[in-house]
């Protein structure tokens, strides 16, 4: 579920039509990693929601990798319609809807009922009917074995950074997957590179929230502070490496609303804005008024898959 500072610039999406007020932004939402306090220990969500009324935006805003990456994943872990995979930190199901066409199901775990709630309209909407939505996370995967059943694979997008002991998130899934062709793999969609014009309103965008937010205590975030994701692969139930990229140019719009947008996409942005929501955007949209000048521009994208097999 998480990363939050790529840049998402992109228009709104065809499942996207703006939310109900969008033009007030009102919605509640989730946080920037603004000089977080990298001295306080990770220790875990400890009750917060980072993601509150975030889906709709993290749907819309966030990166997400191609479809074209998911069929080299497909392919190279050889999944059939006869496979379920798991999705765990699922968000609003981007990774899930496009794994859904080369497997029988994906089981998208997810804590947050605004991510899921905006995973199954999506999925509605997209007419995909063989994605199952379930709430919990990864503490929760013992508890969810002997209904869940077993899995070719497990996947996890930005989520895995937020787990507390990945170790143990391993060893629990370890037990959920296939034990002759069982992999997990960690999906990430990258930026190579950024138009100057864009990047100078994203940082625009960013320093005006990050004064808006001065004093209000961060949520907890891990910050990175984990060993690196092949490290824990290797001493694993799944040691054995492999990777794919994909490296493309990708077109996009640049709007207000979606620079806005990706911010409120952030893991506790909105929760600490609350009622200094609506002098932010007034200060926001006012500083970003020449973002209709920059037109469509061009944006080199990577898309990586860690793989670890059994």
């Amino acid at each position: 579920m998480h990363h939050d500072h790529l840049d998402s610039f992109l228009k709104p999406s065809s499942l996207g039509a703006f939310p109900p007020r969008f033009e007030a932004m009102s919605r509640p939402e989730h946080q920037t990693n603004l000089k977080a306090n990298t001295a306080t220990a990770y220790l875990g969500l400890e009750g917060t929601r980072p993601y509150a009324g975030a889906g709709w935006y993290y749907a819309e805003y966030r990166d997400r990798v191609s479809a074209e990456l998911i069929t080299l994943l497909a392919e190279q872990l050889g999944w059939s319609k006869r496979d379920r995979v798991l999705d765990v930190g699922a968000g609003p199901g981007q990774l899930s809807l496009l794994v859904a066409p080369f497997v029988a199901e994906v089981v998208a775990i997810e804590p947050e009922p605004d991510m899921l709630a905006e995973g199954e309209r999506r999925a509605a909407m997209a007419d995909i009917g063989n994605v199952r939505f379930v709430a919990g996370s990864s503490d929760d995967l013992p508890a969810l074995r002997s209904s869940l059943g077993q899995f070719r694979a497990a996947l996890m997008g930005q989520s895995f950074h937020w787990m507390v002991d990945k170790d143990r998130v391993l060893e629990d899934l370890s037990a959920m997957i296939d034990e002759a062709d069982g992999a997990v793999a960690f999906v990430t969609p990258r930026r190579v590179s950024i138009p100057d014009e864009l990047r100078a309103a994203q940082d625009v965008a960013q320093e005006i929230l990050e004064r808006h937010l001065v004093n209000v205590p961060p949520g907890p975030h891990p910050n990175g502070r984990h060993a690196p994701f092949e490290e824990i692969l290797k001493r694993s139930l799944f040691p054995r490496i492999e990777s794919i990229e994909r490296i493309y140019e990708t077109r996009m719009r640049p709007t207000i609303k979606s620079i806005l947008g990706h911010e409120y996409s952030i893991s506790h942005v909105l929760t600490r804005l609350g009622d200094n929501r609506a002098a932010f955007e007034h200060e926001a949209r006012a500083a970003l008024s020449r973002v209709k000048s920059v037109g469509e521009v061009s944006v080199m994208r990577r898309d990586e898959a860690l793989i670890g097999r059994r």
